[in-house]
């Protein structure tokens, strides 16, 4: 259930909802739930800022290697496009090591997190008689104990594989033109408005000389 959800409702990473309502161990699961998306989002986020100075630098040397064959009005725009990459390289290369280091501390806390809530579920196996009402009655206990051994199975390792692999193909839509989103909410940086427009400016060269 963890790996194939973290990513719902993915959006700023650490949540500020409290738990502990009705039902603690539904509480525990749902807190789990978010600090699993925490950690898929840092580590996408990671992977992708990592990645990004090799994109750049793909498509600085796509432009150039097009622009030598172009006419003299669509050079210019792919040299006009690999200057503006340039520009977005050197920011992206300043500002690097600070990124690294805060989606690092995001991943820290989020598998704190899961490691908090892991202790709370196993404790509760152990001991179901230690807490009052842990769920919604509706649900029988041994259902119950099989969804907080599910939380229990969440792996922060499985969780950082899946999202640096899903951060690696969204890596391809850079190179294929495609405007890159790090989270379903987050706005296209300048950085992907470029590499947009020159992907594009790239294939509609190469297409001319087909």
């Amino acid at each position: 259930m963890f790996q194939d959800t973290f990513w719902a409702n993915a959006g700023p990473h650490q949540s500020g909802v409290e738990f502990g309502g009705a039902y603690p161990i539904e509480a525990a699961l749902d807190e789990l739930r978010l600090a699993a998306r925490d950690l898929a989002f840092a580590e996408t986020a990671e992977t992708i800022a990592q990645n990004r100075i090799t994109v750049i630098d793909g498509m600085i040397a796509a432009c150039e290697a097009d622009a030598m064959h172009s006419d003299i009005g669509e050079a210019a725009a792919l040299s006009d496009a690999a200057t503006t990459l340039r520009e977005e390289r050197a920011s992206l290369a300043e500002t690097l090591p600070l990124e690294r280091a805060f989606r690092a501390d995001q991943r820290d806390l989020a598998c704190a997190r899961i490691a908090a809530v892991k202790t709370r579920l196993q404790a509760w196996i152990d001991n179901p008689d230690a807490i009052k009402a842990p769920f919604n009655p509706n649900i029988a206990l041994d259902e119950a104990i099989a969804l907080a051994q599910e939380g229990l199975d969440c792996s922060p390792e499985d969780i950082v594989t899946a999202a640096r692999s899903a951060a690696r193909a969204r890596l391809y839509e850079v190179s294929s033109g495609e405007a890159l989103d790090v989270s379903p909410v987050a706005p296209v940086t300048n950085t992907y408005c470029a590499a947009w427009v020159a992907g594009r400016l790239v294939a509609r060269a190469r297409a001319r000389r087909i």
